[in-house]
């Protein structure tokens, strides 16, 4: 089975796009058709859960509904801490300071 082309993204800065998109390649397709197994649910494992929403992507961006299932879920789930970030899904290169800032102190959160 061919690899997934990767969808366009968008990037803030235009040096950032073009060094991305320079290193761009497809995504290996069983990253999205192999299904985890885990004996028990995730929630009942002792390590804290933290779901970080790109509020900018839509239920129809590229796996936006998957994105926004697990939102929504861990949204309404008290076993999950839920952040949201303005941009799409390219957190990391859109918003460095915000989701560097966001990592520590969740790092620094006790999980009860």
């Amino acid at each position: 089975m061919a690899r997934p082309i990767p969808p366009a993204r968008r990037y803030d800065d235009p040096n950032e796009a073009a060094w991305q998109n320079a290193r761009r390649v497809p995504h290996p397709v069983r990253c999205f058709t192999e299904r985890v197994h885990l004996s028990q649910p995730v929630e009942q494992y002792g390590f804290g859960l933290t779901y970080i929403r790109a509020t900018a992507d839509s239920r129809d961006a590229p796996g936006g509904n998957a994105f926004w299932d697990a939102a929504e879920r861990a949204r309404a789930s008290s076993h999950w801490r839920y952040h949201e970030i303005e941009t799409n899904h390219m957190v990391a290169s859109n918003r460095p300071q915000e989701f560097a800032t966001l990592l520590i102190e969740i790092s620094e959160t006790r999980v009860s």
